[in-house]
């Protein structure tokens, strides 16, 4: 029987038996990105036209935290045509941190309880240029 989109290699990812959260963070992200993914075409013909990446976003800055999420802002960065996302890095690994309503706030989940980690960010824009990391922060979950 051929695939559907309900049971595509993509889709089932998407519909694993009872992922933990770091699986379902990565399927968020992975689903969003799926659904905002402009066509090749509309990225070739922005990409011929945009090759200067966004600036830096701003070093991270606590919003809150919680035994194992911690939620941040950075000053938005700059393009010439428009940033379209941010990405967060933990220890120096992405993360998958998800825009929580500003697209300069991002959460990140499934952490340890009273640990620190350090955080920088990157910015990306429609053509899939992507900006140098920002400076660096160490911030921490609640015990």
């Amino acid at each position: 029987m051929p695939p559907t989109p309900l049971t595509s290699a993509p889709m089932r990812a998407l519909i694993a038996p009872r992922p933990g959260p770091a699986a379902i963070v990565a399927s968020l992200c992975a689903a969003a990105l799926l659904v905002a993914a402009p066509s090749s075409a509309a990225v070739s013909a922005v990409a011929a036209a945009d090759t200067q990446p966004p600036t830096a976003p701003g070093r991270p800055a606590p919003v809150s935290a919680t035994s194992t999420s911690i939620t941040f802002e950075v000053a938005p960065a700059t393009d010439n045509v428009g940033v379209v996302g941010y990405l967060a890095y933990r220890n120096g690994t992405p993360s998958g941190g998800i825009p929580t309503g500003a697209p300069n706030v991002l959460t990140v989940v499934s952490l340890s309880p009273n640990t620190y980690y350090f955080f920088t960010v990157t910015a990306w824009d429609q053509a899939g240029n992507q900006s140098q990391q920002s400076q660096g922060a160490w911030l921490s979950t609640t015990p």
